[in-house]
């Protein structure tokens, strides 16, 4: 794997970008490191590559967890109604949507 990476840092014009897992970073700075200095490789995290996406893309929204999707499910329900839902009526629509998602 770590020829891959070293190939594609010789052959590709611009910066390469490798993404491991947190555990395997060390590891591949350690082997690449063994093989001489490379220009333009760089190893990252998904958590790093994501927040790089969340900055150059301003559209894209970060993800939500249980709270924040009842939440925003709320805040519609209550656009389209007009009125406040219920306590339990937000979470019943997020449960609703999460199932029509999974099939």
């Amino acid at each position: 794997m770590e020829e891959r990476l070293l190939e594609a840092a010789r052959s590709e014009p611009g910066p390469v970008t490798w993404v491991t897992l947190p555990p395997q970073r060390r590891y591949y700075l350690w082997r690449l490191a063994a093989a001489g200095p490379r220009l333009g490789l760089e190893v990252t995290q998904t958590q790093q590559l994501y927040h790089r996406v969340v900055t150059a893309f301003p559209d894209v929204l970060p993800v939500l967890g249980r709270a924040g999707r009842v939440a925003l499910v709320a805040a519609v329900l209550a656009e389209e109604a007009q009125a406040r839902p219920s306590a339990g009526e937000a979470v019943l629509f997020t449960r609703a949507i999460a199932e029509l998602k999974r099939h």
